[in-house]
């Protein structure tokens, strides 16, 4: 992974982080943050050792879950939590924004929410502001229309 320049608008690499070391490793390469997959762990212990291991090394940590059964793999540290909408287990990789419908009001313990995936309009935006959801993750549904900025504003209720 190449070090982007501070405040070069660069991006680091798309790392699975499934071993403590790479949380340390990120950090000595400049990264400020990483994503931490729960359905890359087989446990709930195994998840959080990777939380503490990105701690520990002075990365911020966004937590990603699907599912309910991992809600209950969050640390109590208020951590930053993206609900993923789809479902990278599926092997048609379906897209269901229920799942931030069900889960959003289940987390208590988040510093920030984060939704992602499927977000395609700003009626779906609203509804999920007003269940907790402070950000949101959109992909597709931006790159894939001929004027980004127009979708974006779409997306926005043209604010």
């Amino acid at each position: 992974m190449a070090r982007p320049e501070k405040n070069s608008g660069e991006q680091g690499g798309g790392d699975f982080f499934i071993d403590p070391f790479q949380a340390h490793e990120a950090r000595a390469y400049g990264a400020d943050a990483i994503l931490v997959m729960a359905a890359n762990f087989d446990s709930k212990d195994a998840f959080q050792e990777m939380c503490g291991a990105a701690q520990e090394a002075g990365v911020e940590a966004l937590l990603e879950i699907h599912d309910e059964s991992e809600i209950g793999w969050l640390p109590a540290s208020r951590p930053a939590v993206m609900i993923n909408n789809r479902d990278f287990r599926d092997p048609d990789l379906r897209v269901d924004v229920g799942a931030t419908r069900r889960l959003a009001p289940k987390i208590k313990t988040a510093r920030m929410l984060v939704s992602a995936s499927g977000l395609k309009d700003s009626y779906t935006l609203s509804e999920l502001e007003k269940i907790g959801v402070d950000a949101f993750l959109i992909g597709s549904s931006l790159m894939e229309d001929a004027d980004p900025g127009a979708a974006l504003r779409r997306l926005l209720g043209g604010k």
